[in-house]
């Protein structure tokens, strides 16, 4: 065999070396795959988002901005409960994997709902209503965008529009408050509810 010319172009095969970096990063990309949190709600999700238009429908014919509080707090209630149930349905007879993997996911709701449920209490507390959508649909976003990121690419979506309407609610007279409410809780539950089911399907 003549010796390779110092003008040929190197042998492009991949060595061993360069083998099992790509078997690493399929596994480790397969890994981050099964360690997201798939059991999101997806038909519970629509049932979700009708229960958003009622409560949207009940808290503007509500007497009083105390009343309008605690309606849509029922709402939210009612909703939390619709979702859990689908989501602890799904669950069932899973193993400690998939217990890690929800852990995971309600930790990541867990702050912005915190922090939501404060600034609600001090924005009530000093009678600035008016606040209180924005403050909402913008402190869901944030918690679906963080759950997003340990769950499905769809859930991430979904923060990311409630935060859009956070932020018109935010530009936009108080009035419409309800408005972007329904749009949030009703609305964006029920599209993204379907997407997430139609998915499973396929």
């Amino acid at each position: 065999m003549s010796p390779r010319s110092p003008f040929e172009s190197p042998d492009r095969s991949p060595g061993v070396g360069d083998r099992a970096r790509l078997q690493i990063d399929v596994v480790e990309r397969t890994l981050r795959r099964a360690s997201r949190f798939r059991e999101v709600p997806s038909w519970s999700g629509v049932l979700m988002g009708l229960v958003g238009f009622v409560g949207a429908g009940a808290a503007s014919l509500a007497d009083g901005r105390s009343n309008w509080l605690v309606t849509w707090l029922v709402a939210a209630a009612v909703a939390a409960l619709v979702g859990a149930a689908e989501i602890s349905e799904r669950m069932s007879g899973h193993g400690a994997a998939a217990r890690a993997q929800f852990g995971r996911f309600a930790a990541a709701l867990a702050p912005s709902f915190v922090a939501t449920g404060i600034l609600t209490f001090a924005l009530a507390n000093a009678g600035l209503y008016g606040w209180l959508p924005s403050v909402w649909l913008l402190g869901y976003g944030t918690a679906l965008i963080g759950a997003g990121l340990v769950s499905l690419p769809e859930v991430l979506w979904m923060g990311v529009t409630f935060d859009a309407l956070g932020l018109a609610a935010l530009l936009t007279p108080a009035e419409f408050g309800d408005a972007w409410l329904a749009a949030g809780f009703g609305g964006l539950h029920v599209i993204f509810g379907t997407w997430i089911a139609g998915g499973r399907r396929g």
